[in-house]
C-alpha cells in the first residue's frame, strides 16, 4: 500500500517564516513519521511537502489505523527554531494490486485519494475509489473550460432581491455570478468559484462581475427602476490586488 501524505497550508510556513524554517519543519515531520512506522514501513519525501509511506502486508483495518495515526501526529505542535508550529496533513491510501499493479499507478491513485481528503476539509484520510479518477478528469475539463468563460460570454448575473422583513419593502439586490456552459450545462457556483480562486481566474471574473453589476444598475435607473443597493461578492484575492 502507498500512503500519500501532503502537509496542509505548508506554503504559509515558508512564506511567513522562511524556507530554512520550512525545511526544518519537514525534517521534524519526517522523523515523527519514521518513529511511528518503526520497522512496519518505509517513509520517503517525494519533494516539496509531499511524503509517501510504503506499507506491506497490511489489511484495510491496519491501513486505516496507520493513516489515522499519521493524522494524529499533527495534533501536537512541532518545535522548530524555538517556535511551536502547528500543521496538519491530508492522507490518501491506495492498495495494490487492486488500485494499481505498478508503482506509477499506485502513487497516482494515492495522490487522487489525498486530494479527496483535502476536499473533505483536510486533516483526514481517504482510500482510493475509482470514482476519484473520474472526478479528477471532470475537474480538469471544467478548469480548462473556465479559462475562456469570459471570452465566450458564458457568464451571467442573477439578481436576488433583498427585503426588509419589517416593512416588507425591497432594500436592494445581490448580484450572483452564474455559468451556463455548452458542455457542462448550468455549473453551480460552488464548483466553479473555488476553481477560479485556485487558478487566478477569479480576478478577471470579479472585475467582470463589478462592471456588469454597475451596468445593470445604470440600465435599471435609466428605466426608472430604483434599486437602493447593489451588493456584489468579492474574493480576498481581489482585495489583495487592489
Amino acid at each position: 500500500a502507498a500512503l500519500f501524505v501532503d502537509l496542509d497550508r505548508f506554503k504559509h510556513v515558508n512564506d511567513s517564516l522562511g524556507h530554512p524554517v520550512g525545511d526544518e519543519l519537514l525534517r521534524a515531520v519526517g522523523a515523527a513519521m519514521r518513529a511511528r512506522l518503526g520497522d512496519d514501513g518505509v517513509v520517503a519525501r517525494l519533494g516539496g511537502d509531499e511524503f509517501v509511506i510504503l506499507a506491506e502486508n497490511a489489511g484495510a483495518v491496519d491501513l486505516a489505523r496507520l493513516a489515522g495515526d499519521v493524522n494524529r501526529l499533527f495534533d501536537r505542535p512541532f518545535s522548530v527554531s524555538g517556535r511551536d508550529l502547528y500543521v496538519s496533513a491530508s492522507v490518501g491510501v491506495a492498495v495494490g494490486p487492486r488500485d494499481g499493479d505498478d508503482a506509477d499507478t499506485l502513487l497516482k491513485h494515492a495522490d487522487l485519494a489525498m486530494y479527496a481528503a483535502k476536499s473533505s476539509g483536510k486533516n483526514t484520510f481517504r482510500f482510493y475509489q475509482p470514482a476519484m479518477g473520474e472526478k479528477a478528469v471532470y475537474r480538469q475539463r471544467l478548469e480548462n473550460a473556465l479559462r475562456g468563460v469570459l471570452r465566450r460570454g458564458e457568464l451571467f448575473l442573477a439578481y436576488q432581491p433583498q427585503f426588509n422583513l419589517d416593512s416588507r419593502r425591497p432594500i436592494g439586490v445581490e448580484a450572483l455570478a452564474r455559468w451556463r456552459s455548452p458542455d457542462f450545462g448550468l455549473v453551480p457556483p460552488d464548483r466553479f468559484i473555488p476553481l477560479a480562486e485556485e487558478n487566478g481566474a477569479i480576478l478577471d471574473i470579479g472585475a467582470w462581475v463589478a462592471q456588469e453589476a454597475c451596468r445593470q444598475l445604470a440600465a435599471w435607473r435609466a428605466q426608472g427602476i430604483a434599486a437602493p443597493r447593489m451588493a456584489i461578492n468579492l474574493s480576498t484575492q481581489q482585495i489583495k490586488h487592489g
